[in-house]
Order: structure tokens, then sequence, then C-alpha cells
């Protein structure tokens, strides 16, 4: 009997233990998304990740800017490529920055094949995966952040969205 005691014992212990690590690890993840939405709610300063191969970093005051975060060989990114490019005259008061974690040769294979690279308020950025990771958490892709005159973030999408979508979120 004394056997099934300590067994019995021992198990609820353990529980214990695990249920307090589990809560503090829930509590670690709420705060590192805490920490996230508040670097990502104020535009980010992605001029250092300019390189000499990205897109002329211009100087044209914006009212709002876009983050795209896209991967080359994405469909929803091609297609939301597309539509931005069909579509440039309603974003022609938008900086819009598309940011990938690829090469910079596939970015801007990427922005030579959409035209991108033609638009003027367009800039094609490499950000490093752990850069990215630590501003923005873990973003899947298309993944969109609208950010307002004042430089906060006003509107976020994740996934390919419809343009009238983003032409709205830029006009409120």
């Amino acid at each position: 009997m004394q056997h099934k005691a300590k067994i019995a014992w021992t198990i609820g212990v353990f529980l214990i233990g695990l249920l307090g690590f589990i809560g503090v690890k829930s509590m670690q993840v709420l705060n590192q998304k805490k920490v996230f939405a508040q670097h990502k709610n104020q535009l980010p300063d992605l001029s250092v990740c300019f390189t000499k191969d990205s897109l002329t970093y211009r100087q044209q005051p914006y009212n709002k800017t876009i983050i795209i975060f896209f991967g080359s060989s994405c469909d929803h990114c091609q297609r939301q490529a597309n539509a931005i490019y069909k579509q440039q005259k309603a974003f022609i008061n938008t900086q819009i920055y598309m940011v990938s974690t690829e090469t910079l040769a596939n970015i801007t294979r990427f922005g030579k094949h959409y035209q991108l690279d033609k638009l003027p308020n367009v800039i094609l950025l490499q950000l490093p995966k752990e850069q990215l990771f630590q501003i923005f958490g873990s973003v899947s892709v298309p993944h969109i952040f609208v950010y307002d005159a004042q430089q906060r973030l006003s509107r976020e999408f994740k996934g390919e969205t419809p343009t009238d979508s983003l032409i709205n979120a830029i006009n409120l």
C-alpha cells in the first residue's frame, strides 16, 4: 500500500510541476507577443535594410506606408504584386516596401518580373530572418502592414488581400 502512495505522490508532484511549467511558458509567449505588437505598432526604420542593389531610397514624403512581406515563389504574393502594379495610380502617395528574407537576386528578379522596379514609390528590401522576427514576430507571406501618416499601424492583413481593401486602408 505504501508503494502506491509514493507513486500517487510522485505523479501529483509531477503534474503540479508540469502545470507550473506550462503556465510560465504561456506567460513568456504572451509577453513576447506583446513586445512584437509594440514593435510593429510603430513604423520600423527600414533604412538599415537597404543594400547596394536595393532600389534607390527616396526621400519623397509619403502620406502612408505599406510593408508587404513576400516570397518570390508564393502564388498569392505574385498575384498581390501584379494587382499593385495594375492599380499603381491608387498607391501614388503611398510608400510601399516589398520585403523578403530571400536572396537579393530572387528579390530583384521578382521586382523586375512584376515591374515593381519601375514604380517610384516601391522599394524592394531584403531583411534577414532574425531581424524580421525581432521586429514583427512570426509572419507568413503575404503579410501586409499599413501605417498612417503618423507612422502608426492602422491595418494588418494576413494572406492575399484584395487591392480594394488596401486602397480603403490607405484612404481612411
